[in-house]
């Protein structure tokens, strides 16, 4: 019977390794069936995230095509019409020389209570071109106009 005894338990031995191995294999398909899902997960959103930088970039590019075509636009202009220098002028309507509460000021009737028309300004009359200033203040906002277009575009 001692035999027998042996035999059993090699036989128990032998099922208890290849249950291990059954189970330890099943273990690595399995991780490999993960890993395999992961990675495909992981290119699928890597083109994902391609296309959508493909489609920004043209976006982009579309933006900046239209700034500088814009930018185009606005220097043609300029070129085709040279600036004049825009001077502040004061808002009375008294002629030089003439005392404000002189009859002579007052022959023009006032047409109300709203503010004086403003006399046109000689050219080669001195005093302070504003038209630099002004220019720097249209270009500081059409940059913030394109700023924000862009911000609203994300």
């Amino acid at each position: 019977m001692t035999t027998r005894l042996y035999l059993e338990i090699a036989a128990a031995v032998v099922l208890a390794i290849a249950f291990g191995l059954f189970v330890h294999h099943e273990r690595a398909v399995g991780a490999l069936k993960i890993n395999t899902a992961d990675a495909k997960a992981l290119q699928a959103a890597h083109e994902k995230a391609d296309a959508q930088t493909a489609l920004n970039l043209e976006r982009a590019a579309k933006a900046d095509a239209g700034a500088v075509s814009a930018q185009k636009a606005v220097d043609d202009y300029r070129a085709a019409h040279p600036e004049q220098p825009i001077r502040l002028c004061h808002s009375d309507n008294s002629q030089p020389g003439v005392p404000k509460g002189s009859p002579a000021n007052q022959s023009a009737p006032s047409a109300g209570p709203g503010p004086a028309p403003l006399r046109e300004v000689q050219s080669g009359t001195a005093g302070a071109d504003i038209g630099p200033g002004l220019d720097a203040l249209v270009q500081a906002a059409s940059r913030l106009a394109v700023l924000y277009a862009n911000q609203q575009q994300r």
